[in-house]
């Protein structure tokens, strides 16, 4: 009886896609639920924000940005993995099997400076004692950025308060 050594490798028909949209769909969620706790609740609740909102979002900052990059990379994925199964049919493509574990790897290993980007801080104010805040690194912020595009020019000014980083465009 002659057995394959990569015969436990092999799925059945339709499982890979299945696979693609099952991380499609969990990045998909997950960058919802981020979303949620960073821009929805936030807008909903001051409570929210002095209690829950400045703990979480250094984290939620970086788990949003893996989870936007998964979505795209994972999109990608199915488009290469579809371009095998229309283009050519009859050639066996091994290499799809690995095409979510990839994705999903470089979409950690891409956005782990994004962890970094935020620091949290505690400041004393006058007014109502400590506070809590964050704001960006200096490594990962710069004052006054200019960029001129088709005969436009933007100007990007940060606003550096306490509690958190403001950006405004101006377009001459």
């Amino acid at each position: 009886m002659a057995c394959r050594s990569s015969s436990w490798l092999r799925f059945p028909p339709g499982f890979i896609f299945f696979l693609f949209c099952l991380g499609l769909s969990t990045f998909d969620l997950l960058y919802l639920a981020i979303g949620l706790a960073i821009y929805g609740l936030r807008a909903l609740s001051d409570d929210y924000y002095r209690s829950v909102y400045l703990d979480i979002m250094p984290v939620a900052f970086g788990v949003g940005h893996i989870s936007r990059v998964g979505s795209v990379f994972v999109t990608m994925s199915v488009t290469i993995e579809r371009y095998f199964a229309i283009v050519h049919p009859l050639r066996q493509f091994t290499g799809k099997r690995y095409l979510l574990l990839i994705s999903s790897v470089t979409a950690v290993a891409y956005n782990i400076p994004k962890f970094y980007e935020l620091q949290a801080g505690v400041s004393k104010s006058k007014s109502s004692g400590f506070s809590k805040h964050f704001k960006n690194s200096k490594a990962a912020r710069s004052d006054i950025n200019s960029f001129s595009c088709m005969g436009a020019t933007a100007t990007l000014v940060h606003l550096d308060t306490s509690s958190i980083t403001l950006r405004y465009f101006f377009i001459k």
